[in-house]
């Protein structure tokens, strides 16, 4: 089986793919890789070989922009004329892969967030809330709207297909969650399925962090995450962080990559672009960040409570997932002070949060995500039809 594997350029897509990459090729299928040029080494390092750059088509911060998404079209049509493809497998924000399944007929597979994010096919507002059920619509209409506008910009008609039928969903769409995070499941496409946790990070030699968590651990000082995320001209939840844990008998690890501003950083706080996250998770008592995938499932998948402050694509039908399933608070810089920061960790650190954390840890542990994700991969390849939930 040959699959093209479609990526936007930033570690929290890029990674997970290679993850499953990896798992396809160990089921003995033929991966090609299309993504941003500026990862090609990272796929190198990491094993996987048979990789295709392009300089702008993939950039995370355009991937609503209509010619980002023509290069990333024309990207795809120079990969597939010389190789064979037998299914693409891209994420939610990969329009270009879309239109390259439906142009050529081959068969799509969409790798979602950590919550499903769109609407349900029927009202549930015992579970999910007017406001919600409005913004998930936004959510949806938002994104067909940009598609449309890819159409149009090839003399196409617009889709207006059924939402069942949604080319948003391809032929398969996975979540990152278990069906006890996504209550309403059954009111869901059919061709949604939860596939548990599919995050995977490389393991590298890092002896500045392991030395920090040692450090931590001598000192007998509880390790918060942190993953500090795109501001979006917001207020940033980072300087109420330090004016409550800075000095204090905690010691804080932060990933600042995305970060728009300039930080302070106080002494018992480690701070980097990138600190692996799998490394400090194993020893931390909680998760601080804006709600994004990565972050979230990595706090669900060590049975750990969050405080998140949601901001940005998907992040808000996140936060209220994790907040419906006892494991999170949510909250608004728009609405806080110091002292509502303060509470609110100390409330996520009592017995009922870490009770219900640990509890969504072991159901998170019964999914093996990479290798569910890749059965059902190759179901779809194998049928070519639409891999529709028992």
């Amino acid at each position: 089986m040959n699959i093209l594997m479609v990526s936007l350029g930033t570690p929290g897509f890029i990674y997970p793919s290679i993850g499953l990459a990896l798992k396809l090729e160990e089921k003995g299928h033929t991966v090609l890789f299309a993504t941003d040029a500026r990862f090609l080494n990272v796929l190198s390092k990491h094993g996987v070989e048979n990789a295709n750059g392009q300089d702008r088509a993939y950039r995370i911060n355009a991937w609503g922009d209509l010619l980002t998404q023509r290069r990333q079209i024309r990207h795809l049509e120079s990969i597939i004329e010389s190789n064979p493809v037998d299914v693409i497998v891209t994420h939610v924000l990969s329009l270009g892969a879309v239109f390259i399944s439906r142009k050529h007929n081959i068969p799509l597979a969409v790798t979602g967030l950590s919550a499903y994010i769109w609407p349900t096919t029927e009202p549930c507002p015992e579970i999910i809330s007017e406001p919600e059920a409005t913004n998930r619509q936004w959510n949806y209409d938002d994104m067909m709207r940009i598609y449309n506008k890819l159409l149009t910009s090839f003399q196409l008609p617009t889709c207006a297909t059924d939402y069942e039928e949604s080319p948003l969903l391809g032929d398969l769409f996975l979540v990152q969650s278990v069906p006890e995070f996504e209550p309403y499941l059954h009111l869901l496409p059919g061709k949604v399925h939860c596939v548990g946790n599919c995050q995977w990070e490389p393991y590298v030699n890092d002896l500045e962090v392991d030395t920090w968590i040692e450090e931590s651990r001598d000192l007998d000082m509880p390790i918060i995450y942190v993953q500090i995320g795109r501001a979006f001209e917001k207020e940033s939840f980072w300087p109420y962080l330090t004016d409550v844990f800075g000095g204090q008998s905690v010691r804080v690890a932060g990933s600042a990559g995305r970060s728009d501003d300039e930080l302070d950083i106080p002494r018992n706080f480690f701070v980097r672009d990138h600190v692996p996250q799998e490394r400090v998770l194993r020893h931390a008592c909680a998760v601080i960040s804006n709600g994004h995938t990565t972050s979230v499932l990595g706090a669900l998948s060590h049975g750990l409570p969050m405080l998140l402050f949601p901001n940005g694509s998907g992040t808000y039908e996140i936060a209220l997932r994790c907040r419906s399933a006892g494991v999170a608070i949510g909250l608004s810089t728009k609405k806080i002070n110091a002292g509502v920061v303060e509470a609110s960790y100390q409330k996520i650190m009592d017995d009922e949060f870490k009770a219900n954390a640990s509890y969504f840890q072991t159901l998170y542990s019964r999914f093996n995500g990479q290798g569910y994700a890749a059965g059902l991969i190759e179901e779809l390849a194998n049928t070519r039809k639409a891999v529709l939930r028992a």
